[in-house]
């Protein structure tokens, strides 16, 4: 939530003036959303999961590092686990899933990402959104076994896929995070060989982005390397110690206080 909170402000501050600034600024807050948003909603589903389990309720996982995914399928097994998994077995299998033959598949995956768009929103940009990833969807099944062949090549290959995943989510957050097809479609004319007012510019706090970049740096070094062994951390004295005390002082020192509530409320 404090790292979600941190670049909300900069996001903000671009969207709402991208016409005075220079294409670096309006990228960094396109990437910027998209770790946010992910921030915001898998920080307010692990306090859902945390505050079940003290009462004895196991909640699934909904979250697992979806950004480290290689392709658009691994990434939406990865995203919003509840929600996929709900549109997978209530919608996509009793369509017929894959057992229909390839134009079949192909369809009841378009239908599924348009009414996931809608889910969202009863508006355009959210179709657009989903029809994107219905789009990258189809492209990786089309050529999955190529893709694969190509991942399993060696981990600069594997980086590559990594990175070209998370940009093309990323352009698609811009459809999710506007409200309407022209913004969107505004936003990301500027995304390249755009000038800025230096003026203005320099009103942009430099501290927040470097917080950001800070910030996004650490979620993503812990998520690659303690992850898998966090299990093996919970309920020793020191690590909990260390836990309970970086915590509340990171809240204390870098937390946004105001009225920022979580993005997934209005959903």
């Amino acid at each position: 939530m404090v790292i979600a909170d941190r670049l909300a402000g900069f996001v903000n501050d671009v969207y709402s003036n991208v016409d005075h600034l220079s294409s670096g600024y309006v990228v960094l807050a396109v990437l910027f959303f998209s770790f946010q948003i992910y921030c915001d909603f898998s920080g307010y589903s692990d306090i859902a999961i945390g505050a079940a389990r003290t009462m004895g309720i196991r909640l699934m996982t909904n979250f697992d590092r979806p950004y480290s995914a290689g392709n658009i399928r691994a990434f939406w097994a990865r995203w919003h686990i509840s929600l996929t998994s709900w549109f997978r077995d209530y919608v996509y299998i009793p369509l017929g899933g894959n057992r229909l033959g390839k134009q079949r598949k192909y369809f009841n995956v378009v239908l599924v990402f348009l009414l996931s768009g809608l889910w969202h929103g009863a508006g355009w940009n959210f179709v657009v959104w989903g029809a994107l990833h219905a789009l990258l969807m189809v492209i990786w099944m089309s050529y999955s076994g190529r893709q694969e062949k190509k991942a399993s090549g060696g981990s600069i290959g594997r980086g590559f896929a990594v990175v070209g995943t998370f940009l093309l989510v990323s352009l698609g957050w811009v459809f999710f995070r506007c409200p309407d097809i022209g913004q969107a479609l505004h936003i990301i004319s500027h995304l390249i060989g755009h000038s800025g007012n230096p003026g203005f510019e320099r009103n942009i706090t430099k501290t927040t982005v470097a917080l950001g970049m800070v910030f996004i740096s650490f979620l993503l070094l812990v998520e690659r390397w303690t992850t898998p062994g966090m299990d093996k951390l919970q309920g020793r004295f020191w690590p909990d110690v260390g836990f309970c005390a970086v915590v509340p002082g990171s809240i204390l020192l870098f937390g946004v206080f105001g009225s920022q509530p979580f993005i997934y409320f209005q959903f």
